[in-house]
């Protein structure tokens, strides 16, 4: 299965590699441009819609392979080896769920042009989000809390926390498109150790869903790496950020075979993302500036503040990304003090990373007080 899945991750890259073309091409015609702006890095008019082109490949690479599950075995080709074909049924039996959630993300790509388009209110991105993970979870695609001791009170809870689950970690991957290259960068990577637990767990399933997504974000890269010539737009950025979220709910992180304590790994794989969303609100409630409001105080601007380019904040971005999600993969061969440990291990590590741009702002203070600027590490 581990072979479907790579599959699936280079049908994926090579959708989204000519529909990001594609729609590089068409996007000034659309009316999808960013346009420069005070708050904005970029110097130059950029087209939007790559969140377009990556949203159509995972939903392209995904319905794709379930239709294949539902042929005559006649019809397969001979190479199909038979310990895939055993998984055909189980991927049929959950096919109508599949169809939801492939509709709920398709639903947030149309909120997310029409927010790059025209620009709409937080209320309304917010409820239309809200309602489609109220939607999944109503109808069986939500966190187990193994609560069902408490009835229908342990099923709400379970209701509530998936739509806060799923809305919250969309609108972190919307704020992380802040830089070129961030938000798919951190989602291959994030998608590659989730799949890679998947795998390791025997879910099969919810790890090809997830390397579908980290090709489909792999082939937006080669357009979106700095220097960005494409955007992902809200588009873009709110369906990575749902698919993670969706799948991280239907994936089983603890089970009788693994410690309680598994049920930490989604919080770790998504650490940078969470952190980064928990800083800029306390700066924007410190500084006393209106939330949902956008500005340049994003983890990524931190960095480039400091001296940073924008290759070199990405860098370390992701390796931060990748050092939390390879302590997640971890909890499954540690005993509770080893999963402690871990768990204090990304805290000391973004301590330090809090502590080093407060001393970067210090210093970047002095120096624009004595008429001289920070030096830059030129990276």
């Amino acid at each position: 299965m581990i072979v479907v899945g790579l599959v699936a991750c280079a049908v994926a890259a090579l959708l989204a590699l000519l529909l990001t073309g594609t729609v590089r091409r068409l996007a000034p015609r659309w009316g999808l441009v960013d346009e420069p702006g005070e708050r904005k890095i970029h110097q130059a008019p950029t087209p939007l819609g790559g969140g377009l082109a990556v949203g159509l490949s995972v939903a392209l690479t995904i319905a794709g392979g379930v239709a294949v599950t539902w042929l005559p075995p006649e019809a397969l080709p001979a190479w199909v080896p038979e310990s895939v074909r055993v998984h055909f049924p189980g991927v049929r039996h959950v096919s109508v769920q599949l169809a939801l959630v492939l509709g709920g993300g398709l639903a947030l790509l149309l909120l997310g042009l029409l927010d790059d388009l025209r620009g709409l209110s937080v209320r309304v991105r917010f409820g239309v989000q809200a309602a489609v993970a109220l939607a999944l979870a109503l109808c069986g695609i939500r966190a187990e809390l193994f609560l069902g001791g408490l009835g229908v009170a342990g099923e709400a809870l379970g209701i509530a926390v998936t739509v806060l689950w799923i809305v919250g970690v969309t609108n972190s991957f919307n704020l992380l498109d802040n830089s070129d290259g961030q938000c798919a960068g951190i989602a291959v990577v994030t998608g590659s150790v989730l799949a890679g637990i998947a795998f390791f767990s025997h879910q099969y399933f919810v790890g090809c869903l997830l390397l579908a997504l980290v090709g489909a974000c792999l082939g937006f890269l080669r357009w979106n790496f700095p220097p960005a010539s494409i955007f992902l737009g809200d588009a873009g950025s709110t369906v990575i950020g749902f698919w993670l979220a969706v799948s991280s709910v239907i994936f089983t992180f603890y089970t009788t075979h693994y410690p309680l304590y598994a049920i930490l790994v989604p919080l770790l794989v998504l650490t940078v993302p969470l952190y980064d969303t928990a800083s800029v609100i306390l700066i924007r409630l410190r500084s006393r500036k209106p939330l949902f409001v956008g500005d340049r105080n994003h983890f990524a601007h931190r960095l480039m503040a400091l001296g940073l380019s924008a290759r070199g904040a990405l860098l370390v971005i992701l390796l931060l990304t990748l050092v939390s999600g390879l302590s997640a993969m971890f909890l499954y061969k540690v005993r509770t003090v080893g999963a402690l440990l871990l768990a204090l291990q990304i805290v000391a590590v973004l301590t330090i990373v809090a502590v080093l741009e407060r001393a970067g702002r210090a210093r970047q203070g002095s120096g624009q007080a004595s008429g001289s600027a920070p030096p830059s590490t030129g990276l």
